[in-house]
């Protein structure tokens, strides 16, 4: 396992008292019925069926497979093997690191990082944009998919069920000359979401980044590990207490003045044990009017 891996040595303005008090007064509005959809979309939620149960009986006593191992899988033997390039010692990565928590390497059209400490792994190619495909050479989402999966066995995994795979389009939209608007796609994400028995884990990721004509671009992971043994998923809270939870959570931050709000029972991995609770994700205002997501957890 983790001992196989190979380590490398608005301009300011007056404003009246009033504009500030009805300002605040219509924020305080906003923040009241963002909290209010929140706790009708948990309490929908709870009353569908009793999730929790539900949950527990599919994760029941936790035991290790393929996936649960896959970022101790991945050290610079096992890349060389899948890429057919040889590495060596990224240098200057490695100087301002510690070597004894990260590995890093390079080779002619690749670089990758392994982060122990962090349990996350980055390799990207070093020459290649997604510009550099042709539109006629597209493969379709289908293919794309497969790619995926396929390097998700190269990587250690030879099971395929404890995976959500979302494959989406990496677009551009640009205004031309004569003042149309053009949209195309320039690459395909990968989104690859780990689950224990239909049920979502939290902060457990990795994307895949391809150009249109399917070669690899980008790797990122982020696969916690769990531990063996028994796992607690007892519910301590009522029904009502955790529909207040998860109100007072998106008050805490930025989510209250969001959008396109989703509630879910779902794990969070806590120095390697499994815990359960509700995750919140919503769209969030960002710059120039751009929205971009974000995710809670609320532990139960």
């Amino acid at each position: 396992m983790k001992n196989n891996r190979i380590k490398t040595t608005i301009l300011v303005t007056a404003i009246s008292l009033s504009s500030i008090i009805l300002s605040g007064a219509q924020t305080s509005e906003k923040e009241a019925a963002g909290a209010q959809k929140i706790r009708e979309m948990t309490k929908n939620l709870l009353e569908q069926k009793d999730v929790f149960k539900e949950a527990e009986r599919k994760v029941g006593f936790w035991q290790s497979t393929d996936d649960n191992e896959m970022f101790y899988n991945i050290y610079r033997v096992s890349l060389e093997n899948i890429l057919g390039e040889k590495f060596t010692d990224d240098q200057e990565t490695l100087k301002n690191e510690d070597p004894w928590n990260l590995d890093a390497g390079v080779s002619a059209n690749w670089s990758y990082t392994i982060d122990d400490k962090n349990e996350r792994f980055l390799l990207r190619h070093k020459q290649m944009i997604f510009e550099d495909t042709l539109a006629n050479q597209k493969r379709s989402k289908d293919e794309i998919y497969q790619l995926a999966a396929s390097m998700l066995k190269d990587l250690g995994n030879s099971e395929m069920n404890n995976f959500d795979i979302d494959v989406r389009e990496l677009r551009r939209t640009v205004m031309l000359e004569n003042g149309q608007i053009e949209d195309y796609a320039i690459a395909y994400k990968v989104f690859v979401h780990r689950k224990i028995g239909d049920v979502l884990v939290r902060g457990s990721r990795i994307v895949f980044s391809y150009l249109l004509d399917g070669r690899l671009l980008k790797i990122l992971m982020k696969w916690p590990h769990i531990e063996n043994g028994s796992v607690s998923l007892q519910k301590t809270c009522t029904n009502d207490e955790i529909i207040e939870r998860t109100a007072r959570s998106i008050e805490k931050n930025d989510m209250i003045n969001g959008k396109d709000f989703t509630a879910e029972v779902g794990y969070n991995i806590d120095e390697g044990k499994l815990k359960m609770g509700i995750i919140l994700t919503a769209l969030v205002p960002g710059p120039n009017d751009s929205f971009f997501g974000k995710e809670d957890f609320i532990e139960i």
